[in-house]
């Protein structure tokens, strides 16, 4: 739906996992919301995309993040029935650590396992400790060493998040959401009644906007500001299985491996069913910063095997 008047209650700037989600919120409780995206969503281009993302109740990075995961997870069941669209699966997930604790993750001063143990519990979430040997005899797929243990939470799993963007979009625009693709937007100006959005196209007006630009982020900051986000590139991997089925969702959680050090951090996905045919895998690295309009997109050969010799041939 396009836009017929250039004012709204609400602008949405970027239409990824973020602003898909605001915009059909909105969109949802009758305001006039326009969501403006540089390309048509779900796209490659951004950080949303790539099939699955990881979502869990236990959230170890912060008890304070529970109860938003909670009503994500109410979120997702209510777009998969007013879509008819599966979007999330219930693999369970596990988080692998030393038997001995100390794993560190995403600025926990404490172990990690821990931490997830510890907010599962006082949430009253089903987590519970798994030894080596019962991880490896009840997901033979995955290469658990002995002195590793981990958490394991059944609620757990992951989200299809092109499609949850997609929906979204849709459901928004039945509910009188406007939209504009493949429209860039290079300014926004605050005035005392008013912000004043202007693309490459149009000069629109809003009562208020939301930023959900990702990467390009730093494009609406001041000079001031742009020490406070840094874009790193990150890669994604699938590799081929003798036999794909098993590590579908329905027989393999999803695995991440907390490491001593950011470079022995590793995770494993499954597979979807009617998605690419390969098993997702994905570490992350933030040595090296980047922009969305300098990142190197292409994959080496010698990434690819970095990554299988280091990774996915030991897990």
């Amino acid at each position: 739906m396009k836009a017929t008047k250039h004012h709204f209650d609400l602008i949405i700037v970027g239409l990824g996992a973020m602003g898909s989600a605001a915009f059909y919120q909105a969109a949802k409780r009758g305001l006039k919301v326009l969501g403006i995206d540089r390309y048509t969503p779900p796209h490659t281009m951004g950080s949303s995309h790539a099939e699955t993302r990881i979502t869990r109740l236990a959230v170890g990075e912060g008890i304070q993040y529970v109860p938003l995961v909670a009503r994500s997870h109410e979120i997702w069941k209510e777009l998969e029935e007013k879509s008819g669209q599966p979007l999330f699966l219930q693999s369970g997930g596990l988080i692998i650590g030393a038997r001995e604790g100390g794993a560190r993750f995403h600025g926990t001063s404490t172990d990690f396992l821990l931490k997830t143990k510890s907010v599962g519990d006082q949430y009253g979430i089903p987590v519970e400790f798994q030894s080596a040997t019962a991880i490896q005899s009840r997901f033979p797929n995955l290469r658990i060493q002995n002195h590793e243990r981990a958490v394991y939470e059944p609620g757990a799993g992951v989200v299809l998040c092109e499609d949850a963007i997609a929906v979204q979009l849709q459901l928004g625009r039945q509910y009188g959401g406007f939209v504009h693709f493949n429209e860039a937007v290079q300014r926004l100006s605050p005035h005392r009644d008013h912000i004043e959005v202007s693309s490459t196209i149009n000069s629109f007006r809003a009562e208020r906007a939301i930023v959900c630009t990702g990467p390009w982020i730093n494009d609406f900051l001041p000079a001031s500001k742009l020490d406070l986000f840094r874009v790193c590139r990150q890669v994604v991997y699938w590799f081929e299985a003798e036999s794909l089925p098993d590590f579908g969702s329905d027989r393999f959680p999803f695995a991440i491996w907390i490491g001593r050090q950011l470079g022995d951090f590793f995770t494993v996905f499954p597979a979807v069913k009617n998605g690419i045919k390969g098993v997702k895998m994905v570490t992350e690295q933030y040595e090296e910063s980047t922009s969305p309009s300098t990142v190197d997109r292409r994959v080496t050969a010698a990434e690819v095997r970095h990554f299988y010799d280091n990774f996915a041939a030991q897990k």
